[in-house]
């Protein structure tokens, strides 16, 4: 599915068609080729004096594309790029969309977009000069604020070092990889390198830029491959932990017992390490996956979900698509646990697959919840809004205190709302899981609490 999800979106043929984003359960990204333009009279809806009918049409796509295309018309909203920004006085025409499959070709997609007759740039509503930078898919961003979708499946795991591997756990017969993907050869790791202009430069690429999660002077360090390369340390031959924010050596799947393939970052080096190199197969160390194919072009961006069910950030780099995050998976493909493993005299006596975390602190490798919050934030619990309300003046009058004024977001009458305290909170409305569908917007507003029901 062709989900971006960071980066920017490739400019194929300016003017040659429209970009469009919409919000399905995640942020949905396409370039559309345009064909016939209609102007119609109508509009009222859209507080325009007119509206403007586009054909357009996709070009080849996938299957898994087509499925997501057809997700716009549910969207909770649907904006298209203009020099002045994502606009979002726009509309899918009801069954417009129209798929026509071609035995050889592939699918392809048509659809009638209704936009505003307001024209925000010189060329209507024509790609423009600036290239979209595309949002976080987590947060749901615009007109109605910030909509998070607690049960969607492309929720990301908040991985910060992931465990650390033995190599029999990266070369285990029931695969630590899930089904399309593997622990990469020393070839893969070599043409990762090369890539990325060679060993000596490759290092600092793939580095997380700062001083959070490698120790300064974390020499050359760019990310501009977005592999997120952190200082995850390793476990050492005497079942010991060292150099946290100083190293991150990760897993090939090439080698024989006692010796493995790897490679290393360093924090004072831009190098990409240990090529050719060997290290003993006790030891633990980090593991990055790759997908076997990727239809990905190089700098775009998924997710992969593992195999108890963690959801991981993908990139493509040059031709191979790589997690963006180090593991931080607790079984095989088949179901089987990995062991974890803490005392140290049991795992260097090992010769079968075993995770640890650094220090057999289970905080360094990440927590098996959701990147929703910024550092520092937190989703408010149910307490937390009793609080809130209680400062408002309690449950009759704090709604209108905390409602946007007017009926711009918000039906007619709104009733109370006077926004005094300045959340500006809108009707966006919510998705009806039974239903399927968005529903109630300009008409309520959901919250949703850390507090387990």
């Amino acid at each position: 599915m062709s989900i971006r999800v960071a980066g920017n979106i490739d400019v194929k043929n300016r003017c040659g068609g429209y970009y469009l984003r919409w919000y399905y359960n995640g942020w949905h990204y396409w370039y559309f080729y345009a064909g016939q333009v209609d102007w119609i009279t109508e509009g009222e809806d859209y507080r325009t004096l007119g509206t403007q009918r586009l054909k357009m049409g996709s070009g080849q796509l996938t299957q898994q594309q087509a499925d997501a295309i057809r997700t716009i018309k549910n969207a909770i909203e649907l904006y298209i790029w203009t020099d002045a920004g994502w606009w979002g006085a726009v509309r899918v025409e009801d069954g417009s969309v129209v798929v026509y499959d071609h035995t050889i070709r592939g699918y392809e997609i048509e659809l009638s977009v209704i936009v505003g007759s307001r024209r925000l740039s010189v060329t209507g509503f024509s790609p423009v000069d600036t290239v979209p930078l595309l949002p976080s898919p987590i947060m749901y961003s615009g007109k109605y604020g910030a909509l998070y979708n607690w049960y969607s499946t492309s929720e990301l795991t908040n991985v910060l070092y992931g465990y650390l591997y033995n190599w029999f756990a990266a070369t285990d017969v029931r695969n630590i990889a899930n089904t399309g993907w593997h622990v990469p050869t020393e070839a893969e790791l070599d043409t990762l390198g090369t890539f990325l202009g060679g060993d000596a430069v490759a290092g600092g690429k793939l580095k997380e830029t700062g001083l959070t999660y490698w120790d300064t002077p974390n020499t050359g360090a760019t990310n501009s491959s977005n592999f997120n390369g952190r200082g995850s340390g390793i476990r050492e031959n005497t079942g010991l932990f060292s150099s946290i924010n100083g190293v991150m050596w990760f897993w090939g799947s090439t080698g024989a017992d006692p010796w493995g393939r790897y490679r290393t970052l360093n924090y004072n080096s831009a190098n990409l390490g240990a090529n050719g190199a060997v290290t003993l197969t006790i030891l633990g160390l980090s593991i990055r996956l790759m997908k076997d194919s990727t239809t990905l072009s190089d700098g775009e961006t998924a997710t992969y979900t593992g195999n108890d069910g963690k959801i991981y950030r993908t990139i493509c780099i040059g031709t191979q698509e790589w997690l963006a995050d180090n593991l931080f998976e607790t079984k095989y493909r088949n179901g089987d646990t990995i062991p974890e493993v803490q005392d140290n005299a049991t795992w260097i006596g090992l010769s079968t697959g075993a995770r640890c975390s650094y220090s057999n602190t289970e905080s360094y490798a990440g927590t098996d919840t959701k990147l929703i919050s910024s550092v520092g934030w937190n989703v408010p619990s149910y307490t937390d809004y009793d609080t809130l309300v209680t400062y408002l003046g309690g449950n009759l009058v704090a709604g209108g205190h905390m409602k946007q004024a007017g009926t711009i977001y918000w039906n007619s009458p709104n009733a109370g709302a006077d926004d005094s305290v300045g959340l500006m909170d809108t009707g966006a409305g919510f998705s009806n899981i039974n239903r399927g569908a968005f529903i109630g917007r300009d008409a309520i507003l959901i919250f949703i609490t850390s507090t387990d029901a």
